[in-house]
């Protein structure tokens, strides 16, 4: 009997999508962990506030200026006062309502440490820049950018694209075919996360796993500057 084929490995995901359910993971870990913490503690802070009510609700004898220990008369300044002794009933009423308040504030306190954790994972929008700002050694580039032509460098699995924006023209190295069919002449191309490297000292702008090439979202309505080719200027090690 033949073999069944091999199924097919599943795509990677977007770098986008990653960072999103990444996102997501923190932050309902952190909300977590505020909320056991705040359990624990919320236990041992009971026991200790009923613990200091209960002992100030007792205290015997005048003191000897230190919170009512010992037996003989104060000696320190001020005067003693007086107040109607509270049962305990009265004093566990107190601790309760005073433990109540501290784990409102400290409940309050969460939730802003939790806002905070969840705005600063939101994701933000990118911010696109300029192909005349392009330089060797640049990444996480994001280019809005208008296709010229596309064609495959002879003798390999790589194609070059021209592109460019109102600034300027730049090649761009792409890996796969889907990716070229994508740079017809006109199409109007959104990149994000790329890089930049160097092809016997020239610029090339390289969509490589990392990166994204897609249609742009709308139809950019300018054309490119082709009297600033980026990929025409030649580069060389500088000796440190």
């Amino acid at each position: 009997m033949p073999k069944p084929a091999a199924a097919a490995a599943p795509p990677m995901p977007e770098n986008q999508k990653v960072k999103e359910v990444k996102g997501k993971m923190m932050f309902a870990k952190s909300k977590r962990i505020a909320t056991a913490e705040e359990g624990r503690r919320s236990s041992l802070d009971l026991r200790e506030d009923w613990a200091k009510k209960l002992k100030k609700g007792k205290g015997k004898g005048k003191g000897s200026g230190k919170k009512g220990q010992g037996k003989g008369k104060a000696k320190g300044k001020g005067k003693s006062k007086y107040q109607v002794k509270k049962d305990d009933d009265a004093v566990r009423g107190e601790a309760i309502d005073q433990l109540e308040k501290n784990l409102d504030k400290k409940r309050r306190s969460s939730i802003k440490e939790i806002h905070k954790t969840e705005k600063g994972l939101a994701l933000k929008k990118p911010a696109f820049g300029k192909v005349s700002d392009v330089l060797p050694e640049a990444k996480n580039l994001n280019l809005l950018l208008k296709c010229i032509k596309c064609t495959e460098v002879e003798g390999t699995k790589i194609w070059e694209a021209d592109c460019g924006d109102a600034s300027g023209v730049v090649k761009l190295s792409l890996q796969t075919k889907a990716q070229a069919d994508l740079c017809t002449p006109g199409a109007s191309l959104r990149i994000q996360n790329a890089k930049v490297i160097m092809v016997k000292g020239f610029i090339r702008v390289a969509v490589d796993k990392w990166a994204v090439l897609k249609v742009a979202d709308t139809p950019l309505d300018f054309e490119p500057n082709g009297n600033n080719d980026v990929s025409a200027t030649e580069y060389e090690l500088a000796e440190a």
